[in-house]
């Protein structure tokens, strides 16, 4: 699997995942946590991470995690931006866009934190199977 390979599959993943939950919410008014989103972020990463180490037979090297880690902070942005276009789109200004700016910061930062983290930790399920060494 390439790099390009590994973010088209993330891409599909995590859209998929955050809009069945955005859907979900919305059918049923249900106010979502964090937790969730959290969730879906690492398990999409992990999905991905583990399917390029069992494919290729080995994790990232050298400048490969730094552009999966780029590359997946800039797909889990556009995806959040583009659902709160669409919040600030549907809220009859009842949503500030400076309000809306800096909660898809925040989001942002928050994100780069945890991607950089589950990236490293899909690893290590990798490195015990022995589908990959060290």
């Amino acid at each position: 699997m390439t790099i390009k390979g590994i973010l088209a599959r993330f891409a599909a993943l995590y859209t998929g995942l955050v809009a069945a939950l955005a859907g979900t919410r919305y059918f049923l008014d249900i106010d979502g946590g964090i937790a969730v989103d959290i969730v879906i972020l690492g398990l999409s990463i992990y999905a991905v991470c583990w399917a390029f180490g069992r494919e290729n037979g080995r994790y990232f090297e050298g400048t490969e995690k730094a552009k999966i880690v780029v590359g997946f902070i800039a797909i889990s942005v556009s995806v959040q931006g583009g659902f709160l276009w669409l919040a600030v789109s549907q809220s009859s200004g009842q949503i500030s866009g400076a309000a809306a700016l800096f909660s898809l910061g925040l989001v942002g930062v928050v994100h780069s934190v945890l991607i950089y983290l589950f990236v490293g930790l899909a690893k290590r399920p990798l490195l015990k199977q022995g589908v990959i060494t060290a």
